[in-house]
């Protein structure tokens, strides 16, 4: 996945992150960062808003798919975690 800003830019944006959070979690507990799910329109059947997702959750990993999750614990950034793409979502 193509992400916009440069990988270095992304470590130091978890670093930061950690250096924040740490204080605020407990050892074995796990911060979990959802990036959000497509909302539909109202009365607009299988019409969906553009998927904006969750602002902490694309700044710090830079992608914009929907049901993504971003992990870290008290010491570790964990990476981010996305369900597999659809043969739907593939052909588009």
């Amino acid at each position: 996945l193509m992400r916009l800003f440069s990988d270095s830019a992304y470590e130091q944006r978890s670093k930061l992150v950690l250096k924040n959070v740490a204080p605020h979690l407990e050892d074995g507990e796990l911060l979990v960062i959802h990036s959000g799910v497509p909302l539909k329109k109202p009365g607009g059947l299988d019409q969906t808003y553009e998927f904006l997702p969750h602002p902490i959750y694309f700044w710090l990993t830079g992608h914009r798919r929907p049901e993504g999750v971003a992990a870290l614990t008290q010491n570790q950034f964990l990476g981010e975690f996305q369900r597999n793409l659809t043969s739907t979502e593939i052909v588009w």
